[in-house]
């Protein structure tokens, strides 16, 4: 069983008489985003804690010590999730989302998984049952779309206020760039930097689902022209045509020389190579999608490195200026270090909702 683990004495302040040193500043402690969102659910993300060895571990094993194991997996006799029933269970009074919200995105997402897993039903194919990071990650989904939607001025004004909070946490311990403040213009891009094998697709077409029901819910469907999903190769485009076939989601091969009317409840597959600046005889030209589509972009890392790719990434972002983009990749860290593009940097540190990189796949069993 999964034990809690306890608060470790605050490292906040340096200790006097030491000689100050730089410090490494790895991305995980750049991720603004995801710390605000772990906040959101009531666990102070700048807090110091360690299990009940002593060991030191981050914010995030906090928040879901409680739903680690196996047995707290599928679903309660009422129908509701066991992970929700468990963190419900002694959900903290201060925490900025209610306990009313969180039945309600626990509701959104078991309607999801009901759609999806009826039409995987119908096919033969074998139920979605989340893992606990899976259902966490739509957990954050669920409340970033619900401000992003219903209250874009105070979500805006939320990131900020924690930003302040973030950058003295920073300062304490020696990292040496200040995260730089949100925009509106930062507010519409989500990344989930999930380990391989761990499910990204799956979460993908929920994904899906969760923007169109926000949407929908916000009367602002009409905002939005397309769904795109953006791949590396022809290769991975069958095999999503395949899985959302499968899912019930509609989707078909994007060809240049069919462009078909916009439609936000259809996914049009591409791959990157076949976007450019003009039209050609293989190409189509990103101006020809407009700005406003909800882009989906499988294997989000490319893009950030070679002067080839950085053209790459200027297309995709133009596809969503007026969007809304999800990007789903393992190694946003070691792409983004390896860009050393301080904007970069500081796009997808403000953009990953969501961390569950190879260390903690590891850590809970699943990679080798």
């Amino acid at each position: 069983m999964a034990k809690e683990p306890k608060k470790a004495a605050s490292a906040a302040s340096p200790k006097r008489g030491r000689k100050a040193t730089a410090a490494p500043d790895p991305f995980i402690h750049k991720l603004v985003l995801n710390a605000w969102m772990i906040a959101q659910f009531g666990v102070d993300p700048l807090a110091d804690y360690a299990d009940s060895e002593g060991r030191t571990i981050p914010a995030i094993r906090k928040l879901s010590y409680s739903i680690l194991d196996e047995d707290k997996e599928g679903l309660h006799e009422d129908g509701r999730h066991r992970f929700f029933h468990e963190l419900n269970a002694n959900w903290p009074a201060t925490a900025p989302t209610h306990a009313a919200q969180l039945a309600s995105y626990e509701d959104n997402i078991l309607a999801y998984t009901k759609s999806l897993n009826e039409q995987r039903q119908a096919k033969g194919t074998r139920p979605i049952f989340w893992k606990y990071y899976q259902w966490l990650s739509l957990l954050f989904a669920e409340r970033y779309l619900d401000l992003f939607f219903h209250q874009p001025t105070q979500l805006l004004d939320a990131l900020n206020g924690f930003l302040d909070r973030f950058n003295t946490w920073r300062v304490a311990k020696g990292l040496p760039t200040a995260m730089e403040a949100f925009t509106v213009a930062d507010l519409n891009r989500l990344c989930f930097q999930n380990a391989t094998g761990s499910g990204k697709t799956l979460l993908m077409h929920a994904n899906v689902l969760q923007f169109r029901h926000y949407a929908q819910a916000s009367g602002r469907e009409s905002e939005f022209s397309r769904s795109v999903l953006i791949t590396p190769n022809e290769s991975l485009t069958d095999q999503h045509l395949r899985e959302m076939e499968q899912n019930g989601l509609s989707a078909q091969r994007f060809r240049t020389d069919l462009f078909g009317s916009p439609d936000l409840a259809r996914v049009d597959v591409i791959e990157i190579t076949k976007l450019g600046d003009v039209r050609k005889e293989n190409t189509v030209a990103v101006s020809e999608f407009g700005d406003n589509n909800l882009l989906l972009v499988d294997e989000g890392h490319r893009g950030l490195g070679s002067d080839e790719e950085t053209g790459w990434l200027k297309r995709r972002e133009a596809l969503s200026a007026r969007g809304f983009v999800f990007e789903y990749s393992a190694t946003f860290a070691q792409a983004v270090a390896a860009a050393g593009n301080e904007a970069i940097t500081q796009t997808y540190a403000k953009s990953v909702l969501f961390d569950y990189s190879y260390r903690y796949f590891y850590e809970d069993g699943f990679g080798k």
